[in-house]
């Protein structure tokens, strides 16, 4: 009785042990791995994404019409001068 006790301890503490290093080895080399792997294909999903939208907005053909409108020469208005007759001291 006293050897399975001692037999069962020992294969709970194999168990436990096993567990711990499993988990320390997946946290320490494959999940850093999975994680690279993902980031490296967002990179290149976004990449993707900006190439594309570059592409739709900054068009190489992009034609520019030559009747734009005519030019308007503005004049300014000096306040003082108009408001002359209005105010006297």
């Amino acid at each position: 009785m006293i050897e399975s006790s001692i037999t069962g301890l020992f294969r709970i503490l194999l168990i436990i042990a096993a567990i711990y290093y499993g988990f320390r080895f997946l946290f320490r080399f494959v999940l850093p791995w999975i994680l690279a792997i993902r980031i490296r294909n967002k990179q290149k999903q976004y990449r993707k994404q900006q190439d594309d939208y570059r592409s739709n907005t900054y068009s190489k053909n992009k034609h520019i019409s030559d009747n734009i409108g005519e030019y308007i020469d503005f004049e300014e208005i000096n306040d003082d001068e108009s408001n002359g007759d209005k105010i006297k001291n």
